[in-house]
């Protein structure tokens, strides 16, 4: 109820009926004004936790897209410079969360791409037996340029999949003498 309420000197002097100079008396403005800066601080720390609340919940309604802290400000009804002057904590607050949002679709994204990779992996070996990057890449229509500046980790994924199951597909022959050429290369020196 006096959350409302606007405290002043000439108020509270009114309120007192005395007069507005008799203030300093006693230290009763310094009181005054510290009573003054605590509802302001008060106020701003109220009105931060309402605006968070309003930002959350447009983010959380929003997670499936990407958006950008514009969105969220232009959501607010207010000035980016507002809130970095006024209320910088909650600037931090929501581009934390922003950021939380942005890997969760990029995860998503890769996962989803992933799957892809796996379905086209399992068709060309069934089809040519043999597979690369390459041909990969083409059967799903991305460049590698593309596939290497916005998700590495897929192109990684992609090259582990071909090394492990090309290397199942070499001959036993060659295996065998690969071993072979490998073990005369790592003798065991004898130490008497």
């Amino acid at each position: 109820m006096y959350e409302n309420l606007k405290i002043s000197h000439k108020a509270i002097a009114r309120y007192l009926k005395i007069p507005f100079s008799a203030l300093g008396v006693n230290g009763l403005g310094n009181r005054i004004s510290k009573a003054i800066r605590k509802q302001n601080h008060n106020k701003k720390k109220l009105k931060e936790k309402y605006l968070w609340s309003l930002a959350n919940e447009y983010i959380k309604t929003h997670d499936h897209e990407q958006i950008t802290l514009r969105d969220v400000v232009t959501f607010l009804g207010m000035s980016y410079s507002n809130i970095i002057t006024n209320y910088n904590e909650l600037n931090n607050k929501i581009a934390s969360k922003i950021e939380e949002t942005k890997e969760k679709l990029r995860q998503e994204r890769i996962n989803k791409y992933k799957a892809d990779v796996d379905f086209v992996i399992s068709d060309l070996l069934q089809k040519a037996g043999r597979i690369t990057v390459c041909t990969v890449l083409e059967y799903t229509g991305v460049s590698y340029h593309t596939l290497y500046k916005s998700m590495p980790e897929v192109l990684l994924y992609i090259r582990k999949e071909k090394d492990r199951l090309n290397f199942n597909k070499i001959p036993k022959c060659c295996t065998n003498l690969f071993n072979s050429h490998s073990s005369h290369w790592q003798k065991k020196r004898v130490v008497p």
